[in-house]
């Protein structure tokens, strides 16, 4: 038989004041001097397990406070928080890779970063592409290798005929 939470709560309430009741009048009653201490633990213990028992025969349904989450709203919250973990991903990937390219002197470049998600649900980057000035050709090598060395990705650096931007 299914007790619904009001009722359990009710009962657990009902419970903890008659056991509080019992131990005022046991403690009145009790007896003086090297007894008294322990016979405090033993009502303090009772009155701990009148609290315990009903509150453990509590049957929490979230369901019927918050409703049925169908698995398609599950699977959408899961498919949007790594959209947004995908694109925090890229944020920082694009951001690294920039610095590694104003360490190269390159300036202005357009970096675009392909990612999926595997079975894993680990990020990984397909390809990297960067687009920059014709004006910085003498200096593409030197960023590809300090891309590849610190950043741990091979990246291809492409020359436009106009300054990016």
């Amino acid at each position: 038989m299914e007790v619904k939470i009001t009722e359990s709560l009710s009962y657990a309430a009902k419970v903890i004041c008659i056991a509080s009741l019992c131990a005022s009048i046991l403690n009145v009653l009790s007896p003086g001097g090297a007894m008294k201490k322990s016979f405090k633990y033993a009502l303090s213990i009772f009155i701990l397990c009148a609290v315990i028992t009903p509150v453990m025969n509590i049957k929490l349904d979230l369901s019927q406070i918050t409703g049925t989450v169908s698995s398609g709203t599950a699977d959408n919250l899961s498919s949007d928080l790594n959209e947004i973990t995908r694109e925090q991903f890229e944020k920082e990937m694009i951001s690294l890779i920039d610095g590694q390219l104003k360490a190269s002197e390159i300036q202005d470049a357009e970096i675009r970063l392909f990612t999926d998600i595997d079975t894993d649900m680990c990020i990984y980057i397909k390809k990297t592409e960067i687009y920059v000035d014709k004006k910085y050709s003498s200096k593409i090598k030197n960023a590809e290798i300090s891309i590849r060395n610190n950043i741990g990705i091979d990246a291809n650096i492409y020359l436009t005929q106009e300054p990016t931007g």
